[in-house]
């Protein structure tokens, strides 16, 4: 969500978690827009605590900037993060994302966010504090829609049209 800055400086606070193809194939970056999201900037390596740079040789569209890579420590548990922004942005609406990429090779878990936080805020991003539950064993429900005629496109071998209904 776009928020508001105050006077204050601009400190986002949350755990995370992580484990992308090694060595440096895939990773996330975290990235800030005051421009409505035409144009995105990393908070930079060092408040953001980056681990490492992504290669540039992969086709990963963020090869070559500084991220998270590899696995972080202590993985599979959560470590806490804090990054402050200080006040560049005051007086400002902003966004703000986390961004994570790959190579077009094998894949590892990704990136884990939890429990973020916004202070120097107008008003908090976020309405409600939403429990996590015990688990997330539920199905997924389809919900095709209204029934559909699908007629068959190609000629050759010649098929009669097929109606497909979706209950």
């Amino acid at each position: 969500p776009m928020f508001g800055v105050t006077g204050q400086p601009l400190v986002l606070t949350f755990r995370h978690r992580y484990s992308f193809e090694s060595p440096v194939f895939d990773g996330g970056v975290i990235e800030i827009t005051s421009d409505g999201g035409t144009t995105w900037t990393d908070v930079g390596a060092t408040a953001a605590g980056y681990t490492g740079t992504l290669g540039a040789t992969s086709a990963n569209p963020l090869g070559g900037r500084a991220a998270y890579v590899n696995q972080s420590a202590g993985y599979p548990a959560f470590a806490p993060r804090t990054i402050d922004l200080g006040a560049a942005y005051a007086g400002k609406l902003v966004q703000l994302r986390f961004r994570i990429a790959s190579d077009a090779g094998t894949s590892s878990p990704g990136w884990d966010v939890d429990d973020i936080q916004v202070a120097g805020v107008t008003a908090p991003p976020f309405y409600a504090v939403v429990g996590q539950p015990a688990g997330c064993n539920n199905a997924p429900v389809a919900n095709p829609g209204l029934s559909r005629a699908v007629g068959e496109l190609t000629a050759s071998p010649a098929f009669a049209p097929v109606t497909v209904t979706l209950d």
